[in-house]
């Protein structure tokens, strides 16, 4: 093949990935804008005072344990919820011993919604 024949081959595939490339980031870009409205919603609807809300804690190598409890203030993305149930083991969340009864301050975003 001649230099400059194959000088215009590479040109032509360089142009060519470029294009693909360009592409591809676009449904980059609408999936982390659809990722953050999720996360917004999410928040959204933990961030309620008298909200239910679930959170997984692993133990060990197990699947998660839930606790489940009822939002009772919401602050700089911080809840303050009053567990209702502490799951099948003993655990302790920003400190506190989680027993039913108990009140615990905790990233807003660590939540999710559950049905009492």
């Amino acid at each position: 093949m001649a230099p400059s024949l194959r000088q215009g081959v590479v040109l032509a595939g360089v142009l060519l990935l470029g294009m693909a490339a360009a592409r591809a980031q676009v449904p980059q870009d609408n999936d982390s804008q659809r990722a953050r409205g999720a996360a917004q919603a999410a928040l959204e609807a933990v961030a309620q005072p008298g909200a239910f809300v679930c959170r997984p804690l692993t133990v060990g190598m197990m699947a998660p344990d839930w606790i489940r409890g009822r939002v009772l203030a919401v602050h700089d993305g911080r809840l303050q919820v009053r567990i209702a149930q502490a799951g099948q083991y003993p655990h302790t969340l920003a400190g506190a011993d989680l027993t039913p009864g108990a009140e615990v301050w905790d990233a807003a975003a660590a939540w999710t919604p559950c049905r009492d």
